[in-house]
């Protein structure tokens, strides 16, 4: 038996006052098991942000996906002073990591990636504002000037045109 269950069988053979301190009883176990649940959700969103965020070593395991990770790469310049920068590198998705030059577009090896992280959910607006131009939701919507950029760049070229054939 539980012990709410105890104390609403209690409950029948109270006084009214003892019924009262009873039934007050019950409601704070519930609303302690209702914190604990909730309690054990944070914990666990918890536990998985500190993981999606937190550093993995190579030698532990790596990315299961080719993409571009945040990594940090080991530059051995001295025994005393090693150097430790962040840095964007690609996985081909079996066990290489490349220096993605956007310059030249080449791609060299990287051998010097020590640990790597998880890439985060991308931001995803909640709702976009509704365009006084589209008169719909638009993602392109620009609050200052009350309209989105597509349609001030076209009212922009109908006055442009317009003052070409006057």
């Amino acid at each position: 038996m539980t012990t709410v269950e105890i104390l609403k069988e209690m409950a029948f053979t109270a006084t009214e006052t003892q019924r009262r301190a009873l039934e007050e009883a019950i409601s704070a176990i519930s609303d302690y098991k209702k914190m604990q649940e909730i309690s054990l959700d944070l914990a666990f969103e918890n536990d998985e942000l500190i993981n999606k965020s937190r550093w993995i070593p190579v030698s532990e395991r790596l990315p299961r996906i080719a993409d571009v990770y945040r990594v940090t790469r080991y530059y051995p310049n001295n025994v005393m002073n090693p150097i430790y920068l962040v840095d964007a590198c690609c996985f081909d998705g079996f066990n290489t990591w490349y220096d993605d030059n956007r310059i030249n577009h080449e791609r060299a090896c990287v051998d010097n990636v020590i640990a790597w992280q998880e890439n985060p959910e991308p931001y995803k607006p909640e709702k976009p504002e509704t365009c006084k131009g589209c008169l719909e939701p638009c993602i392109m919507y620009e609050p200052d000037m009350r309209a989105c950029k597509k349609k001030v760049t076209e009212r922009g070229e109908q006055n442009d045109n317009n003052n070409t054939q006057s």
